[in-house]
């Protein structure tokens, strides 16, 4: 495994499309922006590439207005195979290219299909069973694995050595705020709690949060929490938080732009993140660099790089709502030691490979890489979709019954 952080010379001449099935709220796509933002800046085509119209249960994100959008040209309800081979073709077309799947790893099943002059970089941005898989079933025809994590890195090495040569590990970067003043001290007043992600349980454990707040009232905290995010639980989350809500200690703001996130870290004094798994989460470096304490899970990939224990945040073991209250409570009777982790944090950030600069240094280097050196050559293979994927009963339904069943669905979730 190789570490990329050392720039190269731009080539604006090769085309980057960088995947995502839709422009809906997650970290994936808020690093697809930053990057492409930034790789623009030193003079290469970089674009984003929605390969997906179905509908989600995520709410969608407004798109930027300073960074280029591609949609693949489907109709509604596609079978898989027809976006499978719309995909191929239109990145046929483009070649030579530079191609990562991002997240959607139903767009990765054609990487065996595709020729050399389409280059294939996957990304593993989570600790996650799906993107193991895609390591697994799909990486001997990538020309290159990147890992955001040290963990996702070593986790490949072990268990797939034949990638060492293509396997890369490049931080997640952003553009990092001037380094502020430290917090003022106000041991009378509320602590300031945020929770800005998904309203997922699978990976975010947002139900949790309810049950910490009860936690810490229960301990004597006071404390008022903003709530940025929406996703699939999101009207059981809204449930679980009424009684908050409804004494004005709580405030949903639902789906937010990143600036306005980006103001609510700059005067929270804690963020929660209660995750089951991460790989390295946005959220907690946009937090720390503006010196917002991270309270998180204890977990290996990403979060154990960022945060030690009892100096540039707490982590608690997952599930544990009553250790995450004494927490809070702590943090609540000693200011001192808020304003003090709360540095640390940022420091954290600010001296670390963290800034939007040296990521786009380091994929620059890597594509540069890819496109001018010929040593290695994918082999061919047919669609390998991800472990656990396979085409549907739905898939082969004639197009109508198709629109009929999506309807159908949709209506039926908007149900009481």
């Amino acid at each position: 495994m190789s570490e990329t952080f050392s720039a190269a010379k731009p080539s604006s001449s090769v085309r980057i499309l960088c995947g995502t099935p839709t422009w809906t709220i997650s970290g994936v796509n808020i690093f697809l922006a930053t990057l492409v933002r930034s790789l623009r800046a030193r003079g290469l085509d970089a674009r984003i590439l929605l390969s997906n119209i179905g509908p989600t249960r995520d709410a969608l994100f407004a798109r930027p207005e300073d960074i280029p959008f591609e949609q693949l040209p489907l109709r509604s309800a596609e079978t898989l195979e027809r976006r499978c081979e719309l995909l191929r073709r239109y990145l046929i077309e483009r070649a030579p290219c530079v191609y990562l799947p991002g997240w959607d790893l139903e767009g990765a099943a054609i990487t065996p299909t595709l020729p050399p002059e389409v280059h294939v970089v996957g990304i593993l941005h989570s600790d996650d069973p799906w993107y193991y898989g895609m390591a697994s079933s799909l990486g001997r025809y990538m020309d290159a694995v990147v890992c955001v994590s040290r963990h996702l890195a070593d986790r490949i090495a072990v268990d797939h050595p034949e990638l060492a040569g293509r396997c890369h590990r490049i931080p997640y970067g952003l553009p990092l705020p001037a380094p502020q003043a430290p917090r003022e001290l106000h041991p009378d007043r509320p602590l300031r709690l945020l929770y800005s992600g998904r309203l997922a349980e699978h990976q975010k454990r947002v139900l949790d949060v309810p049950r910490i707040l009860s936690a810490a009232e229960t301990l004597g905290v006071p404390f008022e929490i903003d709530i940025a995010g929406e996703g699939p639980e999101g009207e059981a989350f809204r449930q679980a938080m009424r009684s908050f809500t409804e004494r004005g200690s709580a405030r949903l703001h639902g789906s937010l732009p990143n600036e306005a996130v980006l103001k609510l870290y700059e005067s929270a004094d804690v963020l929660l993140l209660p995750s089951a798994f991460e790989g390295l989460p946005l959220s907690l470096l946009e937090c720390m660099a503006r010196g917002c304490v991270p309270l998180t899970s204890d977990l290996v990939s990403g979060v154990d790089e960022l945060v030690e224990n009892g100096v540039s945040g707490f982590s608690v073991r997952t599930g544990d709502f009553r250790g995450f209250a004494e927490r809070l409570a702590r943090l609540h009777r000693d200011r001192a030691l808020l304003s003090a982790l709360s540095e640390k944090a940022a420091l954290r950030i600010h001296e670390g490979p963290y800034t939007d600069d040296r990521m786009a240094d380091a994929y620059q280097s890597l594509f540069e890489e890819l496109t001018i050196q010929t040593r290695w050559r994918r082999p061919h293979g047919p669609v390998t979709l991800p472990p656990g994927r396979s085409a549907s009963w739905s898939d082969s339904l004639p197009r109508p019954l198709r629109l009929l069943r999506q309807r159908l669905r949709r209506r039926w979730s908007n149900l009481p």
